[in-house]
């Protein structure tokens, strides 16, 4: 094992790996047990670990892969699935998982009420409201009358259970919180003070200490972590060159757009500024033409400065060009 690099039980393989393995049955059945409140007895009933694929309803369709499933009883389902980072996308897919089961029971012949579908979420960040275990079902709005009892979601707040509990000793702790605590842990000496005298949880500790020691999963956190971190690159740069290249489109189509429209409004104030120029020299002269009229006919200056509201100094020189 690397010093200071411990790989936690909530990534893909080693969870997959304690969760499928009959070793860690008790584990299983606690978590089960605890968060959907199926008694032990009636969950121990023909328990199956079934393969992580769901099955096929045509030749066409894609495989689609769940984390872990498990069959109980005659015709009850378990999946669980562990969401390390918030998406709508992984809820939606997570959903059609759970919504395929539940047709699998139709499609298979069974009448739907006879086997439950129970999807458990075990979420490293928060769903709508701070509990540590949220139960989802169909229901109406308004009477709260659920439409189908065997139809049930978790949505489990690991992030929230971390948070308060991590610094808490385990006499203050139940048993499921330290459950979930050995899957988070990061620290060897933390990981020990949470199994502290309970067997399945010591079993599940040392699994997880032991795959830190096997090349391969260490290999496999390397690829998932770099995997991760190329994605996220490459998301940024994308999202950068999109912006740039948005960016230099808006500009150049804005001053192509601001160029348009300034010499629209140049011509525009142009015409304007002639026609009204065009219009007071049309004034103008036809006041002058008329100043002179009544000049030629000898009129009095004062009457024509009251006619025409000129000033006197331009009759004055109206008066003048006429013997020129």
């Amino acid at each position: 094992m690397k010093q200071n690099y411990f790989i936690p039980g909530i990534y893909d393989y080693i969870f997959k790996t304690i969760m499928t393995d009959e070793e860690h049955i008790d584990y299983i059945h606690f978590l089960i047990c605890e968060i959907t409140g199926i008694p032990k007895e009636e969950l121990k009933k023909n328990f199956k670990i079934l393969s992580t694929f769901l099955p096929l309803e045509h030749k066409s369709q894609k495989r689609g892969q769940v984390d872990i499933l498990y069959q109980y009883g005659k015709n009850n389902y378990i999946n669980i699935e562990m969401n390390l980072e918030y998406s709508k996308t992984l809820l939606i897919k997570n959903n059609y998982y759970h919504c395929k089961l539940m047709a699998e029971q139709f499609f298979s012949g069974k009448p739907y009420y006879e086997g439950k579908v129970i999807q458990i979420n075990l979420n490293l960040f928060k769903i709508n409201n701070n509990k540590e275990i949220n139960l989802y079902k169909i229901l109406d709005t308004e009477t709260y009358i659920c439409e189908n009892e065997n139809f049930i979601k978790y949505h489990i707040n690991l992030e929230k259970i971390y948070n308060s509990c991590y610094n808490k000793d385990n006499k203050e702790l139940t048993l499921l919180e330290r459950a979930f605590l050995v899957l988070m842990e990061t620290d060897v000496k933390k990981l020990k003070k949470w199994t502290l005298h309970e067997t399945f949880l010591e079993k599940v500790a040392r699994r997880i200490m032991k795959m830190n020691e096997e090349e391969y999963c260490i290999g496999m956190y390397d690829k998932e972590k770099v995997d991760k971190i190329f994605a996220e690159m490459l998301r940024r740069e994308r999202e950068e060159n999109a912006i740039k290249k948005g960016m230099k489109k808006g500009i150049k189509k804005g001053i192509q757009k601001g160029i348009k429209k300034g010499i629209e409004k140049g011509i525009e104030k142009g015409i304007e500024k002639g026609i009204e120029k065009g219009i007071e020299k049309g004034k103008a002269e036809e006041k002058n033409n008329i100043a002179k009229n009544m000049l030629k006919n000898n009129l009095e200056v004062s009457f024509i400065q009251k006619i025409t509201n000129l000033s006197l100094n331009e009759i004055l020189k109206l008066k003048d060009s006429l013997y020129e």
